[in-house]
């Protein structure tokens, strides 16, 4: 395996998408919490179906990193990783997505790692995370192109609604069929100041070397880079020997100008505001085609 390779500065662009946002964006800008949500013991009794994962749990820790003098750092393992903790209660009225200390959208930055993925089926374009405890069923929607068939909705005003970057290390939760659809446009608040989700396009192998991937890209964020250091270290060609770990971020912002200034130069202690949410931009590795997933257009 390849890892940390130096290879998105070159190849990263982005592809715009258009939605209607009309209210400017309000930024809170203590930056003190951090969550990670995590499975591994998938297909045991009261467990989500899914083959059992090996580095999952761990995941999580190696990203705390570059923030290991926030305030508050919560871990939440295989049961303790339930579906409400990521769901919106305006969108599903047992959603508890805000709600300290188990809920992702209380915190700044939010990890999660474990099963997950997507759907290219037209006119029903979708991706999805799969938690730990069953309870709430096992696909839960972090994107879809039917807005009334979303359950995740990042930042905002009210209490408990604070986050600004979801950093995911599963299969397309940044697919790339989705986000032409459109289904990734309601993941930020109009109100809030969510900006960034960081993933994969198709399936991502999970194998050991990427906990130190995880960490030094956490480290080298601190300050800057918090996307394009994502597709630096994240990157792997032929990762099961015949095709591509292909990460790949989406920015929400005013303009193009907000999320390219975000993907470069934004940072776990310094976080931009990026006005108005009036679209959102794809930055990818031209080419990356990965296992499950087309092969991402050319430059």
């Amino acid at each position: 395996m390849l890892k940390g390779m130096q290879w998105g500065k070159t190849l990263a662009i982005h592809l715009g998408w258009s939605t209607v946002i009309c209210s400017v964006a309000s930024h809170g800008y203590a930056i003190n919490e951090y969550v990670a949500q995590s499975a591994e013991a998938y297909g045991t009794t009261g467990m989500c179906a899914g083959d059992a994962l090996t580095h999952a749990n761990e995941d999580g820790t190696y990203v705390d990193n570059g923030l290991s003098t926030y305030d508050d750092l919560q871990y939440w393992y295989d049961f303790a990783c339930d579906g409400r903790d990521f769901v919106d209660p305006g969108l599903e009225t047992w959603g508890a997505d805000s709600t300290a200390e188990y809920g992702t959208d209380w915190a700044d930055v939010m990890f999660f790692s474990g099963h997950s993925g997507g759907s290219c089926t037209s006119g029903a374009q979708r991706a999805w995370l799969t938690p730990g405890d069953d309870g709430e069923g096992c696909s839960m929607y972090l994107a879809h192109v039917t807005s009334g068939s979303r359950m995740m909705k990042f930042g905002g005003t009210t209490s408990g609604s604070d986050a600004d970057v979801f950093i995911t290390f599963g299969c397309a939760t940044t697919y790339y069929c989705v986000f032409t659809a459109g289904g990734y446009s309601g993941l930020s608040d109009t109100t809030g100041q969510f900006n960034m989700l960081n993933g994969f396009h198709g399936d991502v192998a999970e194998v050991s070397g990427y906990q130190a991937d995880l960490g030094s890209y956490s480290t080298s964020v601190v300050s800057n880079d918090l996307g394009d250091a994502w597709l630096d270290w994240m990157y792997d060609p032929n990762a099961n020997g015949t095709e591509d770990n292909c990460p790949s971020s989406i920015v929400y912002g005013a303009n193009t100008s907000e999320t390219d200034d975000y993907y470069a130069n934004a940072g776990f202690f310094d976080f931009h505001d990026n006005g108005s949410r009036t679209l959102h931009n794809f930055y990818k590795i031209c080419g990356c085609d990965p296992h499950n997933g087309a092969a991402l257009p050319s430059c």
